[in-house]
């Protein structure tokens, strides 16, 4: 499930509600952390970079873990 995350297109991100936006970012950020190709990393890290600036938008708070 969590690489599922990395599909995630920038046009589908607006009709999601915060929760679930909240936890893909959690889940983009364990992939980050703990995939072994750099593919993927890069990928979950572009999706947690347009989750992020959705929740920005929507001024939600969050720890970004940073």
């Amino acid at each position: 499930m969590a690489f599922d995350v990395l599909l995630l297109k920038e046009s589908n991100i607006r009709g999601i509600d915060t929760n679930s936006l909240l936890r893909m970012y959690h889940l983009a950020q364990g992939v980050v952390t703990h995939a072994d190709s750099k593919v993927q990393r890069d990928r979950a890290d572009r999706t947690a970079e347009r989750v992020r600036a959705e929740l920005r938008k929507r001024n939600v708070p969050f720890a970004t873990g940073h």
